[in-house]
């Protein structure tokens, strides 16, 4: 394994806020020079109710962290994975495949970003193959 290999880089970052996004791209591409891969694995948990009772702000407040954020952050991580022919990987829940009574809200968000991931594949996918 090479020396860049070993090294790591820890940013605490609220994704949901733009500018703390565009400072974790440009910390990680002064650190490293270039981005291979981008894992989207950031969370934050909405209220575990149903739908027709869980107030709309808490699902805005999480769909602004769980699905515009992803997309923010691939946006700006483009450019450079696109030079360094990478890659970008977003993990998901089961929950878009199941209904449960109260998971609606985690489950709209889920289902958000499985579509977010597909377009995003569809758009930048033929990126790695040109």
């Amino acid at each position: 394994m090479s020396a860049l290999g070993r090294r790591g880089l820890a940013v605490a970052t609220d994704l949901a806020d733009a500018a703390a996004a565009e400072r974790l791209v440009q910390d990680a591409l002064g650190a490293f020079g270039r981005v291979d891969a981008l894992v989207y694995n950031a969370l934050a948990m909405p209220p575990i109710k149903e739908l027709r009772e869980v107030a709309l702000e808490a699902v805005s407040a999480s769909f602004e962290a769980n699905v515009v954020a992803a997309l923010r952050l691939t946006r700006l991580l483009v450019p450079a994975l696109a030079e360094s022919k990478g890659s970008v990987v977003v993990i998901n829940s089961m929950v878009v495949r199941f209904s449960q009574r109260t998971m609606g809200p985690y489950k709209l968000t889920k289902a958000a970003l499985l579509a977010t991931a597909q377009s995003l594949a569809t758009e930048l996918g033929p990126q790695a193959s040109g």
